[in-house]
Order: C-alpha cells, then structure tokens, then sequence
C-alpha cells in the first residue's frame, strides 16, 4: 500500500525523535541542516512540499551516533551504511524504517531501503584556500563518479561519455566510494582548522564550505511538534548556502529533491 504524505511526514518525524533521544541521552550534538534547517528556522518543522530530514554532526560526533544506532538492535529502526549493507551506495549513513519500502527512480535497487533520514558529517578542510579547492574538487569529481556508477541510465550519444561510463561502472561504487573516503578523511586530525566541510555536499562546495567555529554551540528547535537540535550560528550557515533563506519559496521551486515512492510492507 502506498504511503500518503502526511504518513511519510510523520514516519520522518518519528525517525528525527528516536535518533534526537539516543543524542540527547548520550550528550551528542548534532544539528538539522540543509532544507531541514530551513524548515527549522521559517516553517517550525518540514517544508510542505520536502520529502526528507537531514541532520549533520562533526567526525566525532557522528562516530558516536552510528556506533550507538548499529548497537541499538531496534527492529523497527536499521542503520544503513556502506559497512553492513553490501547494496548500500552512499558514502554516508542514513536510518532506515523497517516497516516500510522506498523506490528510488534511476538508481540501483538498495536491499531493504525504506523511509530514512540522511546522517551526514561535517569534517575538516585545509586553511589554505587553494588547498580546500583541490581538496572539494577531487571530491567533487568522486561524487559524481559515484552517481555514474549506481545510474540505470546511460549516454548513448556521445562516445568519450560512454567510454568513461563503462570505465566508472567497471570501477564500481564501491572503489570509488573507499577513495572518496578516504579523500574526505584527510584532514580529520588537521590542527587548528577553521573550516568544515560536509560529507555530501548538494549546493556547491564553495556555498557549504563553513566555518569550523560555526558548529560549536547548539540549541533546541521546534520541529513539526517535537524538540530537535540546531547549531546557535545556523542564520551563517544559513546565508552562505542560500542567501535570504527567509524569503518564500517561489511556486516554481517548489518541489520535492528526491525520486521516490514510499509503500507500507504487506
């Protein structure tokens, strides 16, 4: 059976509850991000026409958090991840609900996928500006690598494109996904660093590059009728990704980011 929208909303809210009570009885700070944030900071909870919940955590945080979700043993709640699902093809982890089914349109079938809140993890980027730029645009290159490698879609008309979209599939994501990780990774123990990057970046590098000191302090938000978390200097973040964030959206934008149809297991 086909799950309407307001059942998706509130599946994602619960999802958002039992991960935000694991954080809080654990003194883990993380934050919602992205249109999440927004959602936070101008709806009071999800906006009316996004179809998901994203949060973020720094390195260690989100070490914590998943190491916490795997060992949890929750029958309803799983923990996806590129280390306990061999069909799993996101170099980040994500909380799935059992109870339900999700398709994901022009993508390789994911084993068990359901309804799910992305966990992504900000980490460190050089302080040198031409250094951060190599740095993202080596990631930035991987991640669309990893995009051509779990496409059910090809190029058919252009011959370079093909020879490259056979050599990524043979590549496959996972290879890519170990390098792209390990690229990430790089500067986890940097000293002193003043900027942080996230795992994921779906706006631009140069709009989600952000301060280090920007993810320091957290406070309590209401969100679609519960408590979340969110870092005390979101209105930076904020304006660094999406400039006047409290505008209204303009009916042309407004549309969901994902491919996907949602189904309760008979």
């Amino acid at each position: 059976m086909k799950i309407s929208n307001s059942e998706y909303k509130k599946i994602l809210i619960d999802l958002l509850e039992y991960i935000d009570d694991i954080c809080r009885k654990n003194n883990i700070k993380y934050s919602l991000i992205g249109g999440s944030m927004i959602g936070a900071v101008r709806e009071k909870g999800i906006i009316p026409w996004d179809d998901d919940i994203d949060i973020i955590l720094i390195r260690s945080e989100y070490d914590r958090l998943i190491k916490l979700l795997e060992q949890s043993n929750n029958k309803k709640y799983k923990l996806f991840s590129n280390e306990n699902n061999d069909s799993y093809y996101y170099p980040f982890a994500k909380l799935i609900n059992t109870d339900t089914l999700l398709e994901e349109k022009n993508v390789k079938k994911i084993d068990g996928y359901g309804a799910y809140i992305d966990i992504f993890t900000y980490n460190y980027v050089p302080n040198n500006n031409l250094l951060r730029k190599i740095h993202y645009s080596i990631l930035d290159k991987l991640k669309r690598c990893i995009g051509i490698s779990v496409s059910i879609t090809r190029n058919n008309k252009n011959k370079l494109k093909n020879i490259i979209y056979k050599l990524i599939k043979k590549i496959g994501y996972k290879r890519i996904i170990s390098i792209y990780n390990k690229v990430f990774n790089l500067y986890s123990n940097k000293k002193s660093p003043k900027y942080i990057v996230s795992n994921w970046v779906a706006y631009g590098y140069d709009k989600e590059i952000q301060k280090s000191s920007n993810f320091k302090e957290f406070m309590d938000c209401e969100f679609s009728g519960i408590s979340a978390m969110i870092t005390k200097d979101y209105d930076e973040i904020l304006t660094t990704t999406f400039g006047d964030y409290m505008i209204p959206t303009p009916p042309k934008d407004k549309k969901t980011s994902h491919n996907i149809e949602a189904y309760w297991k008979k």
